[in-house]
């Protein structure tokens, strides 16, 4: 199934082939760690950039998956392909942390885009758990694509 749906994104364009050389996987690595950070630090003063920084950190960890198994997103719905691809590769059972994820894509471009109203904390807090709970996922799935580097 999940060669399946990754093959499906690929005929439509939304991925495609793409070597990649590990440098480019740790940059969107350590992009991620550094969002993920910025998002607990920002909880406080500032819901909004904390929601938009716990996204960017999942949206940063399945960037590298979708790397590491020799994929780049297109531009085209580039952040939804990030999910569906993610969804691909993680099993079922983390079908709802997965759908908490594609919830903060959407309310983040209303945010971005849409004139939404802020961010209550609350909202944020449930990001960065989310973002918590949802990269150590990808991750395991990232690193059985890495034989090359031992990440530890």
């Amino acid at each position: 199934m999940q060669n399946d749906i990754i093959r499906r994104l690929e005929k439509a364009g939304y991925v495609k082939s793409e070597k990649t050389g590990q440098d480019q996987i740790e940059r969107f690595l350590s992009r991620a760690a550094a969002d993920l950070e910025s998002a607990r630090r920002n909880l406080k003063p500032d819901a909004d950039l904390a929601y938009r920084c716990a996204y960017d950190a999942i949206r940063n960890y399945g960037e590298a998956l979708i790397l590491a198994y020799g994929y780049r997103a297109s531009v085209k719905d580039h952040h939804k392909t990030v999910i569906e691809f993610v969804r691909a590769v993680l099993d079922a059972k983390y079908g709802d942390l997965i759908d908490n994820f594609d919830q903060m894509r959407r309310n983040r471009n209303e945010l971005q885009y849409g004139g939404r109203i802020p961010v209550a904390l609350t909202e944020a807090e449930k990001a960065i758990k989310v973002a918590e709970q949802l990269i150590p996922r990808i991750w395991e799935r990232t690193k059985l694509r890495l034989p090359q580097k031992r990440f530890d």
